[in-house]
């Protein structure tokens, strides 16, 4: 069966370089809005559905590769983690945005350091990068915007990126 909604049928094959390339395991990072919303959570579950058809044909396994925080992060996670993904977990020094939970869907982990070095660890270790952003780049809400940071290294690394925008049209 092959995945549901508006999954990115394109990538599949980078999906397949990265199986082929490595050990087996293809490493997805994740990084994505504290303020997920119901559209993000679909983007996610879309992309897993994705992910698991994609393992389950090649006979690959799945690590995503997250920064433990909550919204998009620990959502990932643990609906990672009922697919029997792997769940790689690179955590912020700063513990405050962190679920006490994390470690129940977190398979392996590592310290991270300040939000900006973590990020880089996220693309550096991901074959792929998946970023669920609350607002477009350019919107003020996004200025500060540890999601698009990401967004960025990935492009910068030249590393396929999925981008799902939640407030599309908002001003």
């Amino acid at each position: 069966m092959s995945p549901r909604g508006y999954v990115f049928h394109a990538e599949m094959s980078a999906i397949a370089d990265a199986a082929r390339k490595g050990d087996g395991v293809v490493r997805v990072g994740l990084s994505g809005t504290r303020n997920l919303d119901e559209y993000g959570r679909e983007a996610i579950e879309n992309v897993l559905d994705a992910l698991d058809w994609f393992a389950q044909s090649q006979g690959v396994e799945v690590e995503i590769v997250q920064g433990g925080c909550v919204g998009a992060d620990a959502y990932a996670g643990e609906r990672a983690r009922m697919r029997s993904f792997r769940v790689h977990t690179i955590l912020p020094v700063d513990r405050s945005r962190v679920p006490a939970n994390w470690s129940s869907w977190s398979t392996s982990h590592e310290e991270g350091g300040v939000y900006r070095e973590r990020n880089k660890k996220i693309v550096r270790r991901a074959a792929i990068v998946f970023v669920v952003a609350d607002y477009p780049e350019d919107h003020g809400k996004s200025r500060r915007s540890g999601t698009w940071m990401t967004a960025r290294m990935a492009k910068e690394a030249m590393k396929p990126m999925w981008t799902c925008v939640q407030h599309q049209d908002e001003e």
